[in-house]
């Protein structure tokens, strides 16, 4: 803009007919020559003004200021009035062509074009920008380590692919023998975190998960679980008071474990859980059957069994009954001549009939005994029949005599007892039978 005169007075006056052009402003005037400027104190609108006395002829016409309020707006500069003049607002330059403000940002965000723009007077040139130093590409021989350009290096599978700026040495790691990523084959003893008990996933299992896993699954199931051996020098030496299903241990030492006569070899096994001795949570599984004795695959029901050779240790289906092996023979043992009560005894020479030795015994014949009740006083007799018979009592002795099929069929326990009023007797059937004698002795 050009200064002459009253110009400035004029275009900044508040009496003219334009007082919202300078409300707030900077101005820097540029002229060709020496000038000297008087202002008003009447020129509130302004701000600020100052003006150069001398500059070059570049900068001439070039006018700088700062304003409050945005230029084109309600209060604010003209751009018809103020052709050529670039104010600032709010950090932003606006610049006049007479007809319209164009704005200029200043603060907007740089970006890779601005640091390429070489032009000094575009308004998105960077001055004083660092010098970047250009980094030279790597060595392109990963094997010796010279040339200029490193590509990508291939080891065993593995793709390395270079990082500019870094230095390639001449002496470089060796990793040929490193296991590839797909499919390793590890040597040695490698190791990895053992995962917790129950995990299901695709990591990987150590021993110590899979032993842990297994012992927890065999123990939920009762699985048989060997714990060592039992007896002298073995892992124990009695049978422990806690125990679980599936414990089993080997017998070192013949002993009665358990309650149960084992020997050398055979095997205990526990068959339930518990926190006290308990005979019963115990089986004996022989292994060591010295001794045993064995037979045929299978038997006909009643028959004698009878040794097969020499070894004490085999056995044979007889192919007899004990009926059938003394039929025929029965004839041998005379009936004849003898008397009610009588029994057959031996007189040093034969078989004779007569009455029973302790005299004073009272006999009774043809007695009756059909009502048999369960019994424990004797293991492999299980029934017990109460005959009463007036008169007797505990003190007493009794003998029973049975016919010949019941005496001989092993089912009849070889013991009586009697008791006030009546004999025990003991079966192990509880088969109504008649017992042709009973002999007491008054005790």
């Amino acid at each position: 803009m050009r200064v002459g005169g009253n110009s400035l007075n004029k275009r900044f006056s508040t009496g003219g007919s334009h007082p919202r052009l300078c409300t707030s402003i900077t101005i820097i005037l540029y002229c060709l020559g020496s000038i000297s400027c008087s202002m008003s104190s009447s020129y509130t609108h302004l701000s600020d003004i100052s003006v150069s006395g001398k500059v070059s002829s570049s900068k001439q016409g070039t006018v700088i200021g700062t304003v409050t309020v945005q230029p084109g707006t309600t209060g604010g500069l003209v751009a018809s009035e103020c052709s050529g003049i670039t104010v600032m607002y709010n950090g932003d330059f606006y610049t006049s062509n007479g007809s319209t403000w164009t704005k200029q940002e200043v603060g907007a965000e740089q970006v890779q074009a601005d640091w390429n723009q070489t032009t000094t007077t575009a308004k998105d040139y960077i001055k004083n920008k660092p010098t970047i130093p250009v980094v030279p590409d790597l060595d392109k021989n990963a094997a010796t380590g010279t040339g200029n350009v490193v590509t990508d290096i291939n080891v065993s599978g593995h793709t390395i692919t270079p990082v500019k700026g870094l230095t390639v040495l001449t002496q470089h790691q060796d990793i040929s023998g490193l296991a590839p990523k797909a499919s390793p084959a590890f040597t040695g003893t490698p190791t990895a975190p053992t995962a917790s008990t129950g995990t299901n996933t695709t990591q990987i299992a150590t021993t110590a998960f899979v032993r842990t896993e297994v012992d927890s699954r065999m123990a939920a199931n009762d699985a048989m679980i060997f714990k060592g051996t039992i007896g002298t020098g073995g892992t124990v030496t009695a049978i422990p008071a806690t125990h679980n299903a599936g414990w089993t241990y080997k017998v070192i030492t013949a002993a009665t474990y358990a309650g149960k006569v084992c020997e050398v070899g055979d095997m205990i096994i526990c068959v339930a859980d518990g926190t006290a001795a308990n005979n019963d949570h115990w089986a004996v599984l022989q292994t060591n059957v010295d001794g045993a004795v064995t037979g045929p695959a299978s038997s006909t029901d009643a028959h004698i069994a009878l040794f097969d050779g020499s070894s004490g240790k085999v056995i044979k289906d007889s192919g007899q009954t004990i009926a059938s092996a003394i039929a025929g023979k029965q004839d041998a043992i005379s009936t004849s001549g003898a008397s009610s009560g009588q029994v057959l005894t031996w007189n040093g020479s034969a078989m004779a009939w007569a009455s029973p030795s302790g005299g004073g015994a009272d006999i009774y014949s043809n007695i009756a005994a059909s009502t048999w009740a369960s019994d424990s006083t004797y293991t492999d007799f299980g029934y017990r029949c109460a005959i009463a018979i007036t008169g007797v009592t505990a003190n007493d002795v009794a003998e029973v005599v049975f016919a010949q099929a019941e005496a001989s069929s092993g089912n009849y326990a070889s013991v009586c007892e009697t008791y006030a009023g009546g004999v025990y007797i003991y079966s192990s059937v509880n088969t109504a039978i008649t017992i042709p004698t009973i002999l007491i002795h008054k005790g």
